[in-house]
This record gives structure tokens, C-alpha cells and sequence, in this order.
């Protein structure tokens, strides 16, 4: 949890390397000190964003094993007569082991962690916009909406 708002937080970060660097581009000697830094950054938000990642993988292991035994031993003490039944027979209950805790873990664990990346993005995106140039980042805030709108839209088609 905490690697992955780190990791949300990197791009904005980033990006205020990228603007520094843009600006000396014509003197050498001021944009050096800037492409150390960019240097040193990489490797660093690689560690960073593999450890979010990593964490939200192990979280989604240890759910879907903890769902998968709970089902398991729901089955295990349901009535004989219960698998009498087509809708209970064997291979269906088989298959929902296999494809509903699937399904389960992807839905909850890596949208949970793709949202909760770009939400601190946007944070730290529209902190650092404030703090560097507040008129624009009024703007941008006032086009959330419409972008967030966009996305749901953009999501169910």
C-alpha cells in the first residue's frame, strides 16, 4: 500500500525533472547536475514501483487462497443430498473454484492498485501544480470532472 502511493506519486515528481531540464537545455554545465538526478531516479522508481506491484501480487495470493479455502470448507459441510442436485454437481462446483476466485482477485487487487496510483498522482500532480503555478492548476482542477468522466465512459465501452 505504501510503495503504490509512492510509486502514483513518481510521475508528477518526474515531471519537474523533465521541465528543468528542458529549460537549461542550451547550457551543459546547469543541466548536468539534472541529468544526474534523472539518473539516480530511475533506478530508484524501478525498485519502488516493483515493490508496489509485488505488494499488491501477494495481496491478491494470499485473498484468493483465503477465499478458495473458505469455499472449499463451505463445500465440505454442505448435506450429500446437495450434490444431487445438476446445478451442484461436480464439475460445476469445480469450476467455480477455478474461475470466480480468478475473477474475484483481478477485479478487487489490480484495480484497487491502478486507482490508487493515478488518485495519488492527481494529488501530488495538483499539489505540485499549486505550489508552481496556481492559476493553471485551478484549470486542471476545474477539467477533473470532466476527465474523470470521461474514463468511466471510456471504461464501459
Amino acid at each position: 500500500l505504501f510503495f503504490g502511493m509512492i510509486a502514483g506519486s513518481l510521475l508528477p515528481i518526474f515531471g519537474i525533472f523533465w521541465a528543468e531540464l528542458i529549460q537549461c537545455l542550451d547550457n551543459w554545465e546547469k543541466s548536468r547536475p539534472i541529468c544526474i538526478y534523472l539518473t539516480i531516479f530511475a533506478p530508484v522508481s524501478f525498485v519502488v514501483i516493483y515493490l508496489g506491484r509485488g505488494s499488491w501480487c501477494f495481496l491478491a495470493e494470499n485473498m484468493t487462497k483465503n477465499i478458495w479455502a473458505q469455499l472449499y470448507g463451505t463445500l465440505l459441510t454442505k448435506h450429500i443430498g446437495w450434490f444431487d442436485a445438476k446445478e451442484n454437481s461436480a464439475g460445476q462446483l469445480t469450476s467455480i473454484l477455478a474461475t470466480e476466485v480468478q475473477t474475484l482477485n483481478g477485479v478487487s487487487t489490480e484495480s484497487l492498485g491502478v486507482a490508487m496510483e493515478a488518485g495519488m498522482g492527481m494529488i501530488v500532480g495538483v499539489a505540485l501544480g499549486i505550489y508552481f503555478c496556481w492559476p493553471v492548476a485551478l484549470i486542471a482542477i476545474g477539467l477533473c470532472p470532466l476527465l474523470m468522466m470521461s474514463a468511466m465512459i471510456n471504461a464501459k465501452v
